[in-house]
């Protein structure tokens, strides 16, 4: 496109087609939401329990250094992540497919 002093590509992305001719991809869920209060609530019980799961996950592990050490905490955050840890003279620890070690 040309802009009056520099020729470019800068604003060819933008030719797209009108928004009201995309048709927008909405899940059975999103659609029942619309009209139904009930399946909104479920919506935000969802919502809210995977924001917890991923708070669980990046919480923060003093307490376990407190008691058992850094390379503890450390050790057991791997294993929380699905990573495998290896201490001196021993064998490999990894969680199993139920997350479990």
């Amino acid at each position: 496109m040309w802009n009056g002093r520099i020729r470019g590509i800068h604003r060819l992305g933008a030719a797209v087609a009108p928004e009201g001719n995309q048709k927008k991809k909405r899940t059975i869920l999103q659609f029942l939401t619309n009209y139904f209060y009930d399946v909104e609530a479920l919506r935000d019980y969802l919502l809210q329990r995977e924001m917890y799961k991923v708070h669980e996950k990046n919480r923060s592990y003093t307490w376990l250094e407190k008691q058992h050490g850094p390379y503890g905490a450390g050790a057991f955050f791997i294993l929380k992540q699905g990573g495998a840890v290896k201490f001196r003279d021993k064998e490999w620890i990894r969680p199993d497919k139920y997350g479990h070690f």
